[in-house]
C-alpha cells in the first residue's frame, strides 16, 4: 500500500475524531505492510502503542473496512529504536501504567500533551501566567480556579489561550464577542439550554477579552452562572481580560469575588530578551546584519505586536535602501506622538483633575456645580476620544451614568468648545508614577 492511502486514512480519522491531538499521535505511527488480511503498523516506544490503540484502534479498524482493505490491524513496537533506548520505553511504560490506574479511579479524565507550550515564547514578563495554565492543563479544576490573566493587548494573552485549547481536547475556547452574540441568539432562538450545553460540558471553559461584556446584564450574569457551573463541577476557567478584576466596571459583585478566589496574574511588557529570543524566530531576522537584532530590540516596545509592525515596514524599506538608523528615528518620533491613544482612563481622569483643579471623587460623584459639571463633561469627551471604551462603559465609569447622560455629555463638549483642550495638551499628562507622588 502506498503511504498516500495511509495520509488518507490518518487524515479520515482526524477528521472524524474531531480530536485536538489526533494528529499529533497519527503521526507518531508509521505503515509497514498488508500481510493475511492483517493491517501491520509500527511505532516508536510502548507509551506510544498502548496509546493509540485506547484512542484510535476502533476508528482503525472502521475506516480499513470501510475502504476493504481489511478488517484488523497489528500495532508493533520498532524493536531495533527499544534495543537502543530501552529505559527511555520502559520509563514510558512505567507512566503508562500509573495514568491507566488513575483513569480506572476517575482521576484522569483525558490525555494531553504539552507539546503545543514549546512555542510559546517564556519570559519574566509571563512566567507566572504560563506556569499556571500548564498547571491548569495537567489538572483541571485542581488548582488556580479561575484563572484570571489580564495585560495589555498584543503581549500574548490571546495566544496563551489558544495554546492551552491545543493542548487539552475537551477544552472550550471563546471570544467575548461570539459569547454575547451566541447568547444573544439563544434567547431569540429560544435555544438557551442548547447554548449552556454548548458551554457548559466541557473541562476547561477559556473566555477571552472579558471586559468588552461590561455593563451588559444578561450575558455578564450567564458569565457568572457558567464560572459557577465550572467550579461547583471542578472543572477548571480561564479568564482573558485587558484590565485589572477591579477595573471591570459593571460586573456582579459575585463574579469579582469568584475571581479572586482563585489566581489572578498579569503578562507584562515583554523585556529586550524575551524580544530577542522572538525576533530570531522570525524570517525577517535574516535581513539584519550583526548586532542589528540587538539594537532593535532595544526600543521602545510595547508589545509583540508592535515589533511586527516594525518588522513587516522595515523588510520593506531594505529594498529601498532606508538607513536602519532613519527608520529607527522615524519609529520612536511615531510613537510618542502615539502615546495619547495609550491612555488609560486614570490617566485621563487625573489630567482633567490636575487641570480644572476639581477632585477625582467629585469628578466621579453626583455634584453638578458648573466647575465640576464642565470638568466632568471634558473627562467625558477625553474618554470617549482616547479609549476603546463604549458610551455604556463611559457612563459607568464616570459614577454609572446613562448611556444618554454621556450623549449629552459629549454634545455639549462640542457645542460649548470645551475640546480646546486637543492632543497636544493631552501629551502633557504625567505617568502614573507622578499619580502616587
Amino acid at each position: 500500500m502506498e503511504n498516500k492511502t495511509w495520509e488518507e486514512i490518518k487524515n479520515s480519522i482526524v477528521l472524524n475524531n474531531k480530536s485536538k491531538t489526533s494528529k499529533y499521535w497519527l503521526d507518531q505511527v508509521s505503515f509497514s505492510t498488508i500481510e493475511n488480511k492483517v493491517f501491520y503498523i509500527t511505532v516508536q516506544s510502548v507509551f506510544v502503542k498502548d496509546s493509540f490503540e485506547r484512542r484510535f484502534g476502533s476508528s482503525l479498524e472502521k475506516e480499513l473496512d470501510r475502504r476493504g482493505l481489511c478488517k484488523k490491524y497489528q500495532l508493533n513496537v520498532d524493536e531495533n529504536l527499544l534495543k537502543k533506548n530501552p529505559s527511555k520505553n520502559q520509563n514510558a511504560t512505567n507512566t503508562l501504567s500509573k495514568k491507566d490506574h488513575l483513569q480506572k479511579k476517575g482521576e484522569v479524565e483525558e490525555s494531553y500533551v504539552l507539546t503545543p507550550f514549546d512555542n510559546f515564547y517564556t519570559g519574566s514578563s509571563n512566567n507566572l501566567a504560563v506556569v499556571a495554565a500548564k498547571t491548569v492543563a495537567k489538572s483541571p479544576g485542581k488548582r488556580f480556579n479561575p484563572l484570571f490573566i489580564y495585560g495589555r493587548p498584543g503581549v500574548g494573552k490571546t495566544h496563551l489561550l489558544k495554546t492551552l485549547k491545543e493542548v487539552r481536547d475537551n477544552s472550550f475556547y471563546i471570544g467575548s464577542e461570539d459569547f454575547l452574540n451566541s447568547f444573544v441568539k439563544s434567547i431569540k432562538d429560544r435555544e438557551t439550554g442548547l447554548f449552556k450545553d454548548r458551554v457548559r460540558n466541557n473541562e476547561i471553559f477559556l473566555l477571552d477579552d472579558i471586559q468588552f461584556l461590561a455593563g451588559k446584564k444578561a450575558v455578564s450574569e450567564e458569565v457568572l452562572h457558567t464560572v459557577d457551573h465550572y467550579i461547583e463541577k471542578e472543572k477548571a476557567v480561564v479568564l482573558v481580560s485587558d484590565v485589572r478584576p477591579e477595573d471591570l466596571l459593571g460586573f456582579p459583585e459575585r463574579l469579582l469575588s469568584r475571581i479572586y478566589s482563585g489566581l489572578v496574574t498579569d503578562i507584562g511588557k515583554p523585556d529586550e530578551e524575551l524580544l530577542l529570543r522572538y525576533l530570531k524566530s522570525k524570517k525577517e531576522s535574516g535581513l539584519l546584519g550583526k548586532g542589528v537584532a540587538e539594537k532593535i530590540t532595544s526600543l521602545p516596545f510595547d508589545n509583540f505586536r508592535e515589533l511586527n509592525g516594525f518588522l513587516n515596514k522595515f523588510s520593506l524599506s531594505v529594498d529601498a535602501g532606508v538607513d536602519l538608523n532613519f527608520f529607527i528615528q522615524e519609529f520612536i518620533k511615531n510613537k510618542e506622538l502615539g502615546l495619547i491613544k495609550k491612555k488609560t482612563p486614570e490617566d485621563l481622569l487625573f489630567f482633567v483633575s490636575k487641570k480644572f483643579q476639581v477632585d477625582k471623587e467629585l469628578l466621579l460623584s453626583k455634584n453638578r456645580t458648573e466647575k465640576v459639571s464642565n470638568a466632568r463633561h471634558v473627562l467625558i469627551g477625553l474618554l470617549r476620544k482616547h479609549t476603546d471604551l463604549s458610551l455604556q462603559q463611559i457612563g459607568l465609569y464616570v459614577g454609572n451614568r446613562s448611556h444618554s447622560t454621556v450623549l449629552s455629555s459629549l454634545k455639549k463638549v462640542n457645542k460649548d468648545g470645551f475640546f480646546v483642550l486637543e492632543e497636544t495638551n493631552v501629551l502633557d499628562i504625567e505617568e502614573k508614577e507622578s499619580q502616587a507622588s
